[in-house]
């Protein structure tokens, strides 16, 4: 069990730093805020991101360098064409921006049947970002798209890698393991 504190209501997204401390994020209807957590449940710090909104945040990851990479492209309805991830740096507190399309969108919203642009799981690997879609509940098959984006500020489409199966879940986190 963990209980989260009350600054944390609808957590959206969790970063690993290492055992002790824990990042997390709400989703939208918070300001622009990462807020950390100790092993024992309680709030060591909260930390606002500056030039940064928090319109539809649904994951946080981090690289090498310990920047942090915060996800603002919640998509429910397919029709966002302001996607963003924010690339936060603690040691300087520099927030910088990382603007992007999917190749594969062309409408905005798609038809009912092709709505899988909402993605709600991120992790950092080797100087990309790896994004993972969650479709549209009411269409099956089910599958997840799995689009990469270099980890650096500028304006970018997201390639399209894979569509894989999922048949009886959708994906609302990711993460990768070191080895």
């Amino acid at each position: 069990k963990f209980r989260l504190p009350i600054e944390v209501q609808e957590a959206s997204g969790l970063y690993l730093q290492d055992s002790t401390h824990f990042w997390w994020i709400n989703d939208s209807g918070d300001g622009p805020f990462i807020y950390q957590t100790d092993a024992n449940e309680d709030l060591v710090q909260k930390v606002k991101i500056p030039n940064a909104f928090n319109k539809d945040w649904e994951d946080i990851t981090h690289d090498d360098q310990g920047r942090i990479y915060i996800e603002d492209f919640g998509n429910n309805y397919h029709a966002r064409q302001n996607l963003r991830i924010y690339r936060y740096d603690p040691k300087t507190q520099k927030t910088d921006s990382i603007l992007f399309t999917y190749e594969d969108q062309c409408r905005f919203p798609p038809s009912y049947r092709r709505r899988n642009f909402n993605m709600e799981a991120f992790f950092w690997h080797n100087d990309s970002l790896h994004l993972f879609s969650k479709p549209d509940q009411r269409y099956k098959p089910l599958a997840t798209k799995h689009y990469v984006l270099p980890a650096a500020p500028g304006k970018y489409a997201a390639e399209l890698r894979d569509t894989l199966p999922t048949p009886h879940r959708v994906v609302t986190g990711a993460a990768i393991s070191p080895d």
